[in-house]
């Protein structure tokens, strides 16, 4: 009953108190832990086999996302999710399956040229300018445009599109760059 008066409710009901969002921190705190367990294995896995093969097995990391969301934060599974998630999987199919070339083993020698090219720089700050507005956008939601609002009121559209195209940049500018 006292959780229910603090505004969090029990199980994976809506978190809109406070207090809720406070008592949370232990869940995010665990989930951090894990996603940066996982990529210290991704760096492992990648000085152990080619990082082609790593980069789809983390795109996979997108899929379990759609389904362990509803379960774990009460989230709803759209339309869009599911479009999501058959895009994902056509993308790994073809690089699997369509890859017909070998792998070249590039010395750091070679990748410094070819980061030092015009066009990749161009890329590379492209790119970054894009994330940085992604990222910007985002925390005016969140400072900005939430501060006033009552805790009820639902996440605009655009605030979840800077989420998703912020982390879809951002995981992009990893495997190009990383």
């Amino acid at each position: 009953e006292e959780d229910m008066e603090r505004g969090c409710g029990t199980g994976l009901e809506a978190c809109s108190g406070r207090w809720c969002q406070v008592a949370q921190v232990p869940l995010r705190v665990f989930a951090f832990i894990i996603f940066a367990v996982g990529n210290g294995l991704n760096l492992v896995a990648l000085g152990l086999i080619q990082s082609s093969i790593v980069t789809l097995l983390g795109a996979w990391a997108l899929v379990i996302n759609i389904f362990t969301a509803p379960p774990i934060l009460g989230e709803k599974i759209i339309v869009l999710d599911g479009v999501s998630v058959l895009m994902i999987i056509t993308g790994i199919a073809i690089a699997v399956f369509g890859s017909k070339h070998n792998s070249k083993a590039w010395l750091i020698g070679e990748l410094v040229q070819q980061y030092r090219k015009t066009e990749t720089l161009g890329f590379i700050a492209a790119t970054g300018a894009v994330i940085i507005a992604l990222v910007a956008t985002h925390l005016y939601y969140v400072f900005v445009w939430r501060r006033d609002r009552p805790a009820e009121t639902p996440t605009p559209r655009w605030a979840k599109l800077t989420i998703l195209l912020g982390g879809a940049f951002i995981s992009w500018f990893t495997v190009l760059f990383g």
